[in-house]
């Protein structure tokens, strides 16, 4: 598992979706600013809907939540998530891992490349790729995460229909 600053992120990915969608968040914002949710606009971007989340931060102490949930990821989590905190759906092993990583996001306020293997609870290895795209509220700061997630091959997380990488077709 490791993560990678903004300047490493295009050559790190290995999905092309997640490419495509470092550069819609990309063409979004202003200058150093990330772009606001209202900015984003899901119709320009179909293909990509299956396997993204917007999570919101709330709070003091902060806590997140699942705002939308694409289709792939309700199907590889046997379950839709929109609303839900994200301590409470995650497994822990991954619990504080992945929280800790979007907690980064959110205290820096730039893109972070993650990939994750895991072997959890329930006898599912998890092997994914996520990019996490900081969206600013209305004073700049960073309130809500717009995540990607591309499978690599694990057992029991993502099989998006038509995925490429850069080095091929996946099964």
């Amino acid at each position: 598992m490791y993560f990678m600053g903004e300047a490493d992120l295009r050559t790190a990915i290995s999905s092309s979706r997640l490419i495509r969608l470092l550069d819609y968040w990309d063409s979004r914002r202003s200058g150093a600013t990330p772009p606001a949710r209202s900015d984003i606009d899901p119709i320009e971007i179909p293909d990509l809907l299956g396997s993204i989340a917007l999570i919101e931060a709330e709070g003091v102490p902060r806590r997140l939540r699942y705002r939308l949930v694409g289709s792939d990821l309700y199907e590889a989590h046997g379950g839709d998530m929109t609303g839900r905190y994200v301590d409470e759906v995650l497994t822990p092993e991954l619990r504080a891992v992945i929280l800790a990583q979007f907690a980064e996001v959110l205290d820096a306020g730039a893109p972070r490349l993650h990939r994750i293997e895991i072997d959890d609870s329930e006898g599912n290895f998890w092997r994914y790729e996520r990019l996490t795209l900081p969206l600013a509220g209305r004073d700049g700061t960073v309130v809500m995460l717009l995540c990607g997630y591309a499978d690599l091959g694990g057992r029991g997380f993502l099989r998006l229909r038509g995925e490429r990488s850069r080095s091929g077709p996946r099964s």
